[in-house]
C-alpha cells in the first residue's frame, strides 16, 4: 500500500493524470497493460522497489486477476490514494529530514532526544515539542499531518521503527532525479551480472531474507551501516559478503560492490542494497 502511495505522489509530482499516463503505456491501445507495459512506469518512478514489492504493486493493480490491467483497475489503485495531500506531507517530512543533518542528528539520536521519558515511542506531545525547536515555521496542523503520516498503525504513539522506516521511505527510497521521455519515466536497468557475480549476489540475497534473518531488509541495511552513514562503505560490503563467501580477491569483490552501487558513488545507498537483495 506505502508502494502505490509513493506511485501516485510521484505520478501527481510531474503534473499527470492516470488516465493519461494509462494511455501513454498502453502501446498497443489495446485498453490493458501488460505487466512489462506497467513495469516501465513503476521502476521509472520508484527504481529502487525489491522483487517482493514489485510483486505486491502487480496484484494491487491487478485486482481481477487477469494477467493484465485495465483503465479502471489503474486508476482505482492510484486515486484510492490522497495523492496530492502526501505530496505534502512528503515535503514536510524532507523538510524536517534536512533540519535534523543540519543539525547533525541521525535519525535515532533525533528520535531519542525528544523520546523525554526513554520509553521507546513518541506521543503527539513530545513530537510537538520537537518541531517547535526544530521547525517552528511549520503550522500546527503540518505537524500533526507529519506525526499521522509517521504513526502508521495510528495506535496514536510513533515508535523508532515507524519514525525510521517514513524517512527512509520519503527520502532515502526516493530517486534523486526523475527522467521523462516521450511522456514517460525512464529505467535505466541495473548492469548485467556475469554468472559467478549473479551467484554469489543471490546467495547473499537469500542469506538476508526475512526468513533466513529475521529482520525485514531496512533493519539489515541498518545494521550492516556500521559506520552510521546510511550508506554502505566498500569495506562494510566486504565485510558482509565474506560472511557468506570467503576468499573472493580485492578485484572480485570491487566488481561484486559496483554491480549493487549503480550510481558509481563508492558507497551503497539504502535503495541501492534493497534493489538487489530485497
Amino acid at each position: 500500500e506505502d508502494v502505490i502511495a509513493r506511485l501516485a505522489a510521484s505520478i501527481a509530482r510531474c503534473g499527470h493524470r492516470p488516465q493519461d499516463l494509462f494511455a501513454k503505456l498502453d502501446a498497443d491501445q489495446n485498453g490493458r497493460l501488460s505487466r512489462d507495459e506497467l513495469e516501465k512506469v513503476v521502476l521509472g518512478l520508484e527504481p529502487y522497489l525489491s522483487i517482493s514489492e514489485r510483486e505486491a504493486v502487480w496484484y494491487r493493480f491487478d485486482k481481477d486477476l487477469s494477467g493484465n490491467v485495465d483503465l479502471n483497475e489503474f486508476c482505482q489503485a492510484l486515486l484510492a490514494v490522497n495523492a496530492g495531500v502526501l505530496v505534502n506531507v512528503e515535503d514536510k517530512v524532507r523538510h524536517v529530514g534536512e533540519k535534523f543533518k543540519l543539525r547533525g542528528y541521525s535519525q535515532h539520536e533525533a528520535f531519542s532526544v525528544f523520546d523525554s521519558n526513554g520509553d521507546g515511542f513518541l506521543t503527539l506531545e513530545e513530537w510537538q515539542r520537537m518541531m517547535s525547536l526544530l521547525c517552528p515555521e511549520l503550522s500546527a496542523a503540518d505537524v500533526q499531518s507529519v506525526y499521522r503520516r509517521f504513526d502508521s498503525d495510528g495506535n496514536g504513539y510513533m515508535s523508532l521503527i515507524e519514525f525510521q522506516t517514513f524517512f527512509q521511505n520519503a527520502m532515502d527510497l526516493r530517486p534523486a532525479t526523475i527522467t521523462w521521455s516521450s511522456g514517460l519515466p525512464t529505467y535505466v536497468p541495473p548492469p548485467t551480472e556475469a554468472p559467478w557475480e549473479a551467484e554469489i549476489l543471490d546467495l547473499v540475497q537469500s542469506c538476508l531474507s526475512p526468513a533466513r534473518s529475521g529482520m525485514q531488509i531496512t533493519e539489515v541495511f541498518r545494521r550492516l551501516d556500521i559506520s552510521k552513514s546510511s550508506s554502505l562503505t566498500q569495506y562494510e560490503f566486504q565485510r558482509m559478503v565474506s560472511t557468506y563467501r570467503p576468499g573472493l580477491t580485492d578485484t572480485q569483490m570491487e566488481q561484486l560492490f559496483y554491480k549493487v552501487n549503480t550510481s558509481k558513488s563508492g558507497a551503497i545507498t539504502l535503495g541501492e542494497f534493497v534493489r538487489r537483495f530485497g
